[in-house]
């Protein structure tokens, strides 16, 4: 499953409020806020909208590969 990592996300998002974010990444603030809480998982359409956006921002520095379900990593971080 790939995962992005929301420390990162978050450093980047910077000043910029939700509704900000998730038009500079051309999609809603639901979805955004869906990908930050681990309640969906990205895909390449997201990974190619955050390329296009952050386009200095190596793809390895804020995706990575898990094999625990979305459910176990709320777990682990205390989410749930």
């Amino acid at each position: 499953m790939l995962c992005v990592n929301i420390d990162k996300l978050y450093e980047l998002q910077g000043e910029m409020n939700e509704t900000q974010m998730a038009k500079k990444l051309g999609i809603s603030r639901s979805q955004l806020w869906r990908i930050k809480t681990g309640h969906s998982s990205v895909g390449q359409e997201f990974i190619a909208k955050f390329k296009k956006s952050f386009p200095e921002i190596r793809i390895d520095d804020i995706f990575f590969v898990s094999d625990v379900p979305l459910k176990e990593h709320k777990s682990i971080d205390g989410t749930v």
